[in-house]
């Protein structure tokens, strides 16, 4: 249980069954929670393993075994958040594959007024296509904390907001990440999109309230679909709930590539039909992510 409360901080190829509406390949997927971060410093936190998963040795290692695990799983774009400079080395590798996101610079002399201005050249450059995942509770921050809203601002009508949902290291790490904080951000900024990483683990049913009550409100399976059980129960509930239309897939990958495979499996094997599955994977997360494009990779 404490490895699994560390890692919220921070199967088989399928083949071709033919063509969507759009063109692309039906089973295509995106993955809207990939981390860069250094292969050291997670194992430091979190351990050479978790949920069954080896980590790999070196930051070489890790971008080439991701990749892999893209490939095999047919992951056709990767939301990457983290370290601006490793994103950058990610990224000069793997361009058509990967999709930035912000981590705004959270200090007692940040100028969040002056940075969201900043951001607002990098998302219509196209280098920034969303914001988060932003882990508040982790520094003892409200959800609805107003010191974000510039980023909320500039975001609405944008890019979506990732939010880090769901229990955490600190015992009261619930009440900075009560799911109804979400919802009055949603009252403030109608037209922003919001996406509650984990699915508010732990919170589930507050989330799903406030997921109905605001259209805008999305969120992923990431931590959750490490483990069958847990995943086939959620997506059960959000279908009789009629909220498969904002479920996103995600694998919240670190330094473990075989969480990829293992959360996608999770996912296939739960009681969805071919086209819900094919939202969760992809639909979804296309109609509030701008894809750089959708031809096959060349690389």
């Amino acid at each position: 249980m404490k490895q699994l409360l560390a890692v919220l901080f921070l199967g088989a190829f399928w083949v071709s069954s033919g063509l969507a509406e759009d063109g692309r390949e039906k089973k295509e997927r995106i993955d809207v929670h990939l981390h860069a971060y250094k292969v050291e410093g997670i194992k430091r936190l979190i351990g050479e393993s978790v949920a069954g998963v080896q980590a790999v040795q070196s930051d070489s290692e890790l971008i080439a075994q991701t990749m892999y695990e893209m490939d095999k799983n047919n992951v056709r774009w990767a939301i990457i958040s983290g370290n601006d400079e490793l994103i950058d080395t990610w990224m000069k590798q793997h361009p058509n594959r990967l999709i930035r996101s912000y981590l705004p610079k959270i200090g007692k002399d940040t100028n969040h007024e002056a940075e969201a201005e900043k951001l607002i050249a990098r998302i219509e450059a196209k280098d920034v296509r969303a914001i988060g995942e932003l882990a508040l509770a982790y520094i003892k921050m409200p959800l609805n904390d107003r010191t974000m809203w510039p980023y909320y601002r500039v975001a609405e009508g944008r890019v979506p907001v990732f939010f880090h949902t769901g229990i955490g290291p600190n015992r009261d790490h619930g009440k900075f990440n009560n799911p109804q904080f979400l919802g009055e951000i949603a009252a403030e900024f109608p037209n922003l999109v919001i996406v509650a990483c984990h699915m508010a683990e732990g919170q589930e049913d507050e989330l799903i309230q406030v997921m109905k009550k605001h259209e805008r409100i999305y969120a992923d399976l990431s931590v959750m679909n490490w483990y069958s059980y847990s995943c086939r129960s959620i997506l059960k509930k959000l279908k009789s709930e009629g909220l498969l239309n904002r479920v996103l897939y995600g694998s919240d990958q670190m330094i473990y590539p075989g969480l990829i495979s293992k959360s996608v499996k999770a996912v296939e094997n739960s009681d969805l039909t071919s086209d819900e599955l094919d939202a969760v994977f992809w639909t979804n997360a296309a109609r509030i992510i701008e894809l750089p494009d959708t031809t096959p990779a060349a690389e």
